[in-house]
């Protein structure tokens, strides 16, 4: 690993002193754009999969009781952040045009907000399930 460390550093600062010439800008200005993500990306990311989690959210607490419903949130709620990290993995690679992030998958932001995401989708969850059981209280 310590090669291959090496040896892609190496390859990321000639790149990045081509690419610096090439735009007339510093290598630093440079290394420092790489940290920087199309919000527009990230936010679909988020609301696409937000979509997807209260479809299915709905689908889960319409055939269950409502303890099962307890149970099954936070199941399904682990689940669902492990999913939407692989999504968030998918859309990266798409946007990329290649299926192999290697470090850059360090940059997804998904990956670095586990909690957050688990208590977002936790609310969701449970707002689905409210909504969904006063829609039946008041059929019923």
């Amino acid at each position: 690993m310590a090669e291959y460390a090496k040896v892609r550093d190496q390859y990321m600062a000639g790149l990045l002193r081509t690419v610096a010439t090439q735009h007339g800008v510093t290598e630093e200005q440079v290394r420092e754009s790489l940290t920087h993500r199309p919000f527009g990306v990230d936010l679909a990311v988020m609301v696409s999969f937000a979509m997807f989690y209260a479809w299915a959210a709905d689908l889960i607490v319409r055939r269950s009781s409502m303890i099962m419903t307890a149970y099954i949130s936070v199941v399904w709620t682990t689940v669902a952040v492990l999913l939407g990290e692989t999504w968030a993995g998918f859309i990266e690679s798409v946007r990329l045009g290649t299926g192999h992030l290697s470090y850059r998958a360090d940059r997804i932001p998904w990956g670095h907000h586990y909690v957050t995401i688990w208590i977002a989708t936790a609310v969701l969850y449970w707002l689905v399930a409210i909504v969904r059981y006063r829609r039946t209280l008041v059929l019923a």
